[in-house]
């Protein structure tokens, strides 16, 4: 059988302890460079990050800007579009007459032009249904009538 002292073979395991424990600092000293190197990548990605958002930020305001001034101005046009068709039509209503009385009131354009469309119509279809006989009341043919309704119509100012 054999004895061992108390010392004997703790040099041996002491110095694979040390060992072990030197080779463990190592793994942590490499992995704390790892994850320096992480962190600073990171730093770096964000920074880039943060400028190309702040690119597509400016190209993002940039054609919208110029979508808004090109859009503004197709706006415009129409509206000037819009407001010259009203002048016509409004060139064509005969004074108050399609306007809500005593003073005219706040008729649109619109609904001027559709009172003067019914009216129109009105005419038409008396011209239509009783072609022979409806401007025999004041003894003239349908042309004459209508050489009367306009003179009329001119002598009023």
């Amino acid at each position: 059988m054999i004895h061992l002292s108390e010392n004997e073979g703790w040099d041996d395991y002491s110095a694979t302890l040390d060992a072990e424990r030197d080779d463990f600092n190592r793994q942590i000293s490499a992995c704390t460079k790892n994850i320096s190197q992480l962190e600073e990548s990171l730093r770096d990605m964000t920074v880039e990050r943060d400028t190309l958002r702040g690119e597509l930020e400016k190209a993002k305001a940039i054609p919208m800007k110029y979508r808004r001034m090109e859009f503004n101005a197709q706006l415009q046009n129409e509206n000037a579009r819009l407001y010259a068709e009203l002048e016509e039509c409004s060139k064509a209503l005969p004074g108050p007459y399609y306007m809500d009385p005593p003073d005219g009131g706040s008729v649109t354009v619109g609904e001027q032009v559709a009172r003067m469309a019914k009216d129109a119509a009105r005419f038409r279809w008396l011209q239509q249904e009783n072609s022979n006989t409806w401007h025999e009341f004041a003894g003239l043919t349908a042309e004459k009538t209508y050489e009367a309704i306009d003179a009329a119509m001119k002598a009023i100012p």
